[in-house]
């Protein structure tokens, strides 16, 4: 595998009865992702983290996780093209996949969509927009 790959756990403060999501984080900004670790983590989730599009394929498959993020922007591949390759697969076609960036124009938005994408987020991601897309794929989010 080429590219910087983590996950990461959280500290443990859920419930056994609380579904604890996975998310997959994939940017080529190692600082970002590090920002959504933290993120994920205030809100007691686990994450895997990929900088590389070839390495988020396999990952996806392996982890299974409850949702998946995909900077626009990757250095050998866009966004879009990597949620259509993820959304091709059918252990992964289920799994809801947002393309996040900085900055969305109205072509980007039509670009995920075609693609197989659930939404699209503009960076910085918010808390309350990342316990708002968990909370639509099912996880149970801590009330911080």
């Amino acid at each position: 595998m080429n590219g910087d790959l983590r996950r990461t756990q959280t500290s443990g403060r859920r419930s056994p009865r609380e579904l604890m999501a996975t998310i997959l984080f994939i940017d080529d900004d190692i600082a970002t992702l590090q920002l959504m670790e933290k993120a994920a983590a205030v809100l007691g989730h686990s994450t895997v983290t990929s900088s590389s599009a070839e390495d988020a394929l396999e990952l996806a498959r392996s982890h299974q996780p409850t949702v998946i993020l995909v900077d626009r922007r990757l250095h050998s591949m866009n966004g879009c093209s990597l949620i259509k390759l993820i959304h091709q697969v059918p252990a992964l076609n289920r799994i809801p996949l947002y393309l996040i960036s900085a900055y969305l124009s109205d072509e980007d938005v039509a670009c995920a969509r075609q693609a197989g994408a659930t939404g699209c987020l503009e960076k910085p991601l918010s808390l309350a927009n990342l316990s708002q897309i968990l909370a639509q794929a099912g996880a149970q989010v801590s009330e911080k």
